[in-house]
């Protein structure tokens, strides 16, 4: 009786269990697996062609990126033994290209005094697998002039005070036909302040110009200078190119300079 009774047991909650062991859930781990591949890396300009004359600072951007790749690119920048290999750097020399991105690099030719005429060399970027190499054409000319205007931004000034004089500096090509000359130069300007002939003060500086450049110069009047017209002029010096300019004005005797003057008189 008891048999029976088991076996009717188990044909009633036989159906229930299968069903419960069918609807439990089952989570199943995948992994997918993505090869990994190092792009190519591209560069532009892919060439760096520079027209400047000596002594100028030209700076270049180069744009680097990488073509079918997933994974992230060392990148490390070398100059091959040239003319030209102390010329150049970098403002940096190890960076990393990411897939989809771009990595901007400024080059610095810093072009010593030299004389005219085309000077050559490459860069090179290193990655594992590859070699890419950026050809350099450096053409030095001297096919430009400077001009230089100033103006005495006060007309009247006592002596012991600063003249202002506004100064504009301007590089410009010659009608002869050359490449387009590009770059900073720096430019050395002497002031000179000259009462008549006589040389009262001078000073010395620099200005720096691609095309055209403007600056203030405060120039010292000494305390003890006379009543009386001054001239200021400036002289601008670039290798062998000169210019100059000349402008006007006034002095007027410093009242401590009068009382000082009539104290020892007095004395």
């Amino acid at each position: 009786m008891k048999k029976i009774l088991l076996f009717f047991l188990l044909i009633i909650t036989f159906p229930a269990l299968v069903k419960a062991l069918i609807e439990v859930e089952h989570s199943v781990t995948a992994t997918v697996t993505i090869n990994e591949v190092e792009g190519k890396l591209k560069v532009f300009p892919s060439f760096l062609e520079i027209n400047a004359p000596p002594l100028s600072l030209v700076k270049k951007n180069l744009t680097f990126w990488q073509e079918n790749g997933n994974i992230d690119l060392n990148v490390s920048l070398y100059l091959e033994e040239s003319e030209i290999n102390d010329w150049l750097s970098f403002s940096a020399v190890d960076f990393t290209v990411k897939p989809n991105e771009t990595k901007d690099i400024i080059t610095y030719i810093n072009i010593p005094n030299i004389t005219i005429g085309t000077y050559s060399g490459n860069i090179h970027a290193i990655t594992n697998s590859q070699d890419l190499i950026i050809p350099v054409n450096i053409t030095i000319t001297d096919k430009y002039k400077i001009d230089i205007n100033i103006d005495a931004l006060e007309r009247k000034i006592k002596a012991g005070d600063y003249i202002s004089v506004f100064t504009e500096l301007t590089k410009t090509k010659t009608r002869n036909k050359d490449p387009e000359v590009e770059g900073k130069i720096t430019v050395d300007l002497v002031y000179n302040v000259l009462k008549g002939k006589d040389l009262i003060t001078t000073l010395s500086t620099t200005m720096d110009v691609v095309d055209y450049s403007e600056k203030n110069i405060s120039i010292p009047i000494p305390i003890d200078a006379t009543r009386g017209g001054y001239i200021v002029e400036v002289i601008a010096t670039h290798l062998d190119k000169t210019a100059k300019d000349r402008d006007n004005f006034f002095v007027t005797t410093n009242l401590l300079t009068r009382f000082f003057n009539l104290f020892r008189w007095f004395g």
